[in-house]
């Protein structure tokens, strides 16, 4: 938090808040890496780097087909980077709209789909304007799905991320939290699946300790 209230002190140059956002990106990216190394446990090599077969790695997360017909295509192909591509589509789509609604991001690749991630949120739109946006030190996981964009774009050679959607339309997220159990304990995705060893809890600790230090010893020098 006090990193957060340094970023935007008026008095806070330029350069500082730099580097205060270099830091904070340094952490969340431990965050998925240790997410990468707890996947790596259940994935055996091959060309890719993955194990492929019925029992394991990447086939764990398969959606069968038809699965998806319940829900509502949003992007195609995204790169959530990309805000205008993302965000800006959306927004487009949905005309701007306020809609409460379950929402599945999904890997294609070879021909099927893997759930990635399954979020609700009383607002999609809004929702995905946090996933899109530049990265917040006071809400680093927000950027687990661009961080797992660069990930899967390095290791499944012609994969698309894809995000679909359930409306639940004048619900509030009480009511959200039902259908968002359901598809989690119908499809199991990776990002919900996946928890965090002890040494990686620790590498995330590391870096939160060090990017807090940095920010206390700035406010002492101020």
């Amino acid at each position: 938090m006090e990193a957060f209230i340094e970023a935007i002190h008026p008095d806070t140059t330029s350069a500082r808040k730099g580097e205060i956002e270099d830091q904070l990106t340094e952490y969340c990216k431990l965050d998925t890496y240790a997410m990468v190394k707890l996947w790596g446990v259940f994935l055996e090599p091959n060309p890719r780097g993955y194990k492929v077969n019925e029992r394991g790695g990447i086939e764990k997360f398969k959606i069968p087909d038809g699965a998806l017909s319940g829900l509502t295509p949003l992007l195609t192909d995204v790169n959530p980077k990309d805000r205008k591509e993302s965000y800006g589509k959306a927004h487009t789509e949905l005309q701007g709209k306020v809609i409460p609604a379950v929402y599945f991001w999904t890997m294609g690749w070879n021909g099927s789909s893997y759930g990635i991630y399954i979020g609700k949120s009383v607002n999609v739109i809004g929702r995905l304007s946090n996933y899109t946006g530049r990265f917040q030190p006071q809400s680093p996981n927000n950027f687990k799905i661009c961080y797992f964009y660069d990930f899967m774009k390095s290791e499944f050679a012609g994969s698309t991320l894809n995000l679909y959607y359930q409306p639940h339309y004048s619900l509030g997220s009480k009511e959200l939290h039902i259908p968002e159990n359901e598809m989690l304990k119908k499809f199991k995705p990776l990002i919900n699946s996946a928890g965090s060893s002890g040494e990686s809890r620790k590498l995330i600790e590391d870096g939160f300790r060090s990017a807090y230090r940095e920010s206390f010893e700035a406010a002492l020098r101020l």
